[in-house]
């Protein structure tokens, strides 16, 4: 049994103890995991989306917030009337700043309610709520019926809960808690003043690669990261893509890039893992703006050639054309591709993706067009 598990709750059914919990002085830190996409920004700007339906709901008063950020800012909101203790809310999630981003939406979500304290609420957020950014790294597949049935072997109980995860682990968090903390650095894990080098460079390239590992195997009908780097093409493709991704990213001391782009290789080639591509390609529209976008503008705007970042972005294109979706933005996604020639579909999905900028730039997209047909790419 996990001893430090002691209580679980379903927002939904138990709402008021979530709130109470979030609002004890007992409780000092917060954490999030909850994928890009609970996040529920506003993909043109990353503000809160205000006119999203769940997240209008909470602003209106619900009676149990739906949504992430509403739950957390009414806990927020519970906490100062109770006590105003300090808390630090950390964000384990894949996002680029993941610290300010969070801070921002809770703000957004107070600033745009009706609540009496707003002001105070405002004021207090600044001074005593912390929003450290992370870094997590660890490989961490869906967990399948056959993953229980080994783990029910292993235990001799059956463990409902099994999860499956890689050997490398990384947890990067920033120094800045407003509140004690526990001594997570006795288990590997890291503090330091600023994340965002590491913060860089799993997002550009352990995440850049995982996508376009994806899309490439999607169209090449491979199941696993694993199935995609046996392919004669796979590690070639995974190495060209990441010796591209890493000239965006500035030098870090502690931070050995070339070491982490061989570690990646191993950990992307082990069968044990069976990371499902279908997994990965999820969210592309969440996804692709941080992993491959941030690099490509930045290594364009220097002069420098992107043929790898075009190709991803062509893997990624073929399939929103050709495969089925899991994507909050499916049924735009399959629309574009109304649109005739190719290269004005490229435009309606870089516009998808909040990239006007790169839909504008006729010498990218014509790039990509060039790379839409399997064929382009032999490598």
């Amino acid at each position: 049994m996990v001893g430090t598990v002691t209580e679980v709750l379903h927002a939904a059914d138990d709402g008021a103890r979530l709130l109470e919990l979030i609002a004890s002085e007992d409780v000092t830190v917060v954490t999030l995991t909850v994928t890009e996409k609970g996040y529920r920004r506003d993909p043109s700007g990353g503000a809160l989306a205000l006119e999203d339906p769940l997240v209008r709901a909470d602003l209106a008063g619900a009676p149990a917030p739906a949504t992430v950020v509403g739950q957390l800012a009414a806990g927020l909101r519970a906490r100062l009337r109770a006590s105003g203790a300090p808390l630090s809310v950390v964000s384990c999630d894949n996002m680029a700043a993941n610290g300010a981003v969070l801070r921002r939406l809770v703000r957004d979500f107070v600033a745009a309610s009706a609540w009496d304290e707003r002001d105070r609420l405002l004021d207090w957020l600044t001074g005593s709520v912390a929003f450290p950014a992370t870094v997590v790294d660890r490989i961490v597949p869906a967990t399948t019926d056959a993953d229980r049935e080994t783990a029910a072997r292993a235990l001799g109980v059956a463990d409902e809960g099994a999860v499956t995860g890689e050997p490398f682990t990384q947890w990067v968090l920033q120094d800045i808690f407003a509140t004690d903390r526990p001594h997570w650095e006795e288990a590997g894990a890291r503090f330091v003043a600023d994340v965002a080098p590491y913060q860089s460079a799993k997002l550009r390239l352990l995440n850049g690669a995982h996508s376009l590992i994806a899309y490439r195997g999607l169209a090449e009908g491979c199941e696993t990261v694993a199935d995609v780097l046996a392919t004669p093409w796979g590690e070639a493709a995974v190495r060209a893509y990441c010796a591209e991704a890493a000239q965006s990213l500035p030098p870090a001391e502690g931070l050995d890039l070339a070491g982490y782009i061989d570690s990646l290789v191993v950990r992307f080639a082990n069968p044990a893992m069976h990371h499902r591509i279908r997994q990965i390609a999820m969210d592309g529209s969440l996804k692709i703006p941080e992993r491959w976008l941030a690099p490509l503008r930045e290594l364009r705007a220097a002069g420098r050639d992107t043929p790898e970042l075009v190709s991803a972005l062509a893997a990624w294109a073929r399939v929103t054309r050709d495969h089925p979706l899991d994507d909050p933005e499916a049924e735009a996604l399959r629309r574009a591709w109304d649109a005739r020639p190719p290269r004005d579909a490229l435009r309606r999905l870089l516009g998808l993706l909040g990239a006007e900028d790169l839909a504008d730039d006729t010498s990218l997209v014509t790039s990509v067009a060039a790379e839409l047909h399997p064929a382009a790419r032999t490598r």
